[in-house]
C-alpha cells in the first residue's frame, strides 16, 4: 500500500466548481484534502475502500481528470496536472484500494491512460462491483475501470438515527432548538462549520441535487463566504431568518426556490448573480475560470435568457478566453437581459467589454 503520497490536485465541488487542494493519501484507505499544505485539519476525507478509480477527461472536458465512484455516492472528480501525475495518483489510489497490489493492473492502467483515446462511462460505472480488472478499451468502449471486490459491510453504521421529515413538521412552530439539533447533524467533527460531507448529506436527506440552483439561492440566503461550507454562525442565523427548523421545511423551501426560479428570474437575480461570482471565485484570483464561469451562467441564466446558452457555447469552444473577470461577468448579464436575438441593437462602439465584441463576431458566423 503506498504511504505519504502527496500534491496538488484541483476538485470539482459544489456546482461543478473546480478548486485546488492539497490531497494526502493515507493508508487506510483515505484520501484527506486540505485548504493548503501544512494545514493541521482536512477540510475532507474520501473513502477509498469499495470505491474505482476512472479516467474521466472526456466526461468532464478537463485534461488529466479522473474521478473515484462508490456504489452509493457521488462520483469525486479530480484533476492532475499533466499525465505522468495522473498515472501516478491513479496508481497510488489503485494501490491503497483493497486488490490493488498487482503489478498486472498497474501495468494495465499505464498502457490504457497513455496509449488509448477513453470517454467516460458515466456515474454508474460501479453499480455493479465485482473482483476483476475490467479494460474497456475494446471496441465501441475506450476506458478502464477498477472494480474491487465488494465487502461484506459497505460501511460502519451511523451514530445518528436517520433523520425523518414528515409533511406534517411544517406546521410545527419555530425553535431555534432545533436549528442547533440540524446544525449539529451536519457539522463536521471538531470543526465549528458543515462542510462538503455535512452538505452532501443534507441533500441527501432533503432529496436535492447538491449542484441544483436552490442550493446556491440558500448560500446566498443565508449570506454563507465560502463555497462548500456553512459555518455555524451563517448556517443558525440563516435558517432562523428563513424560519426553516425541521428538514420537512428546508425540503419545502428548496423545492419552492426551484420551482419559482424555473418559472421566471427572481427579483432580486442582480444581486444573486454578483454574489456567485464572490462565493465561486478563489480567494486569491480576481477573475472565474471559464469553467466555472460557464457552470454558473449554465445555471442562473440558460433557464431565462437565449443568448445564454450560446455564450457558453462560445466560452466552452475555441475562444481564446482562459477566464472572466468581474466586469466581464456584469457585462454577460446586461448583454443577455438588453440585446435582441439578432443582435440589431448592438454596439460595438459601445462599453461593452471586447469579450463580447469577439461573442457577437463568432455568433454572426454561425447564422
Amino acid at each position: 500500500i503506498v504511504d505519504g503520497k502527496s500534491g496538488w490536485l484541483v476538485k470539482r465541488g459544489l456546482f461543478r466548481i473546480w478548486r485546488k487542494k492539497y490531497f494526502v493519501l493515507k493508508p487506510q484507505q483515505q484520501l484527506l484534502f486540505y485548504r493548503k499544505k501544512g494545514d493541521e485539519n482536512p477540510q475532507g476525507v474520501i473513502p477509498l475502500r469499495c470505491c474505482a478509480a476512472v479516467v474521466a477527461s472526456a466526461h468532464v472536458k478537463r485534461q488529466h481528470a479522473f474521478k473515484i465512484c462508490h456504489p452509493e455516492k457521488k462520483p469525486v472528480y479530480l484533476q492532475a496536472k499533466d499525465d505522468e501525475e495522473l498515472q501516478s495518483w491513479l496508481g497510488a489510489i489503485i494501490d491503497n484500494m483493497e486488490n490493488g497490489n498487482d503489478s498486472q493492473k498497474r501495468d494495465l492502467l499505464k498502457s490504457v491512460v497513455v496509449t488509448r483515446p477513453f470517454v467516460d462511462v458515466g456515474d454508474k460505472a460501479t453499480s455493479s462491483l465485482h473482483a476483476d480488472w475490467v479494460d474497456l478499451s475494446k471496441p465501441g468502449v475506450e476506458d478502464a475501470v477498477l472494480k474491487p471486490r465488494q465487502p461484506k459491510s459497505m460501511s460502519a453504521p451511523s451514530s445518528k438515527p436517520k433523520p425523518s421529515h414528515n409533511k406534517s413538521d411544517v406546521a410545527k412552530p419555530f425553535s431555534g432548538r432545533r436549528v442547533m439539533d440540524l446544525y449539529r447533524r451536519y457539522e463536521d467533527d471538531d470543526e465549528e462549520w458543515i462542510g462538503p460531507d455535512g452538505i452532501m448529506r443534507m441533500c441527501t436527506d432533503v432529496e436535492v441535487d447538491p449542484e441544483d440552483v436552490s442550493l446556491l439561492v440558500l448560500a446566498f440566503d443565508i449570506q454563507a463566504t465560502e463555497m462548500g461550507y456553512f459555518s455555524e454562525e451563517e448556517f443558525v442565523s440563516g435558517l432562523t431568518k428563513l424560519k426553516l427548523d425541521n428538514l420537512a421545511k428546508l425540503k419545502q423551501y428548496l423545492n419552492n426556490v426551484r420551482v419559482n426560479y424555473a418559472k421566471s428570474p427572481p427579483k432580486n437575480l442582480n444581486e444573486l448573480y454578483n454574489y456567485a461570482f464572490q462565493f465561486a471565485k478563489e480567494e486569491d484570483k480576481r477573475a472565474l475560470d471559464i469553467q466555472t464561469a460557464v457552470g454558473l451562467i449554465q445555471l442562473l441564466l440558460v433557464p431565462h435568457f437565449n443568448h445564454a446558452e450560446n455564450i457558453c457555447k462560445f466560452l466552452s469552444g475555441n475562444a481564446p478566453y482562459h477566464a472572466v473577470n468581474k466586469d466581464q461577468w456584469i457585462h454577460i448579464l446586461d448583454f443577455c437581459r438588453t440585446i435582441k436575438q439578432n443582435y440589431s441593437n448592438y454596439d460595438v462602439e459601445g462599453a461593452w467589454p471586447v469579450m463580447l465584441d469577439d461573442f457577437v463576431d463568432w455568433a454572426k458566423d454561425r447564422t
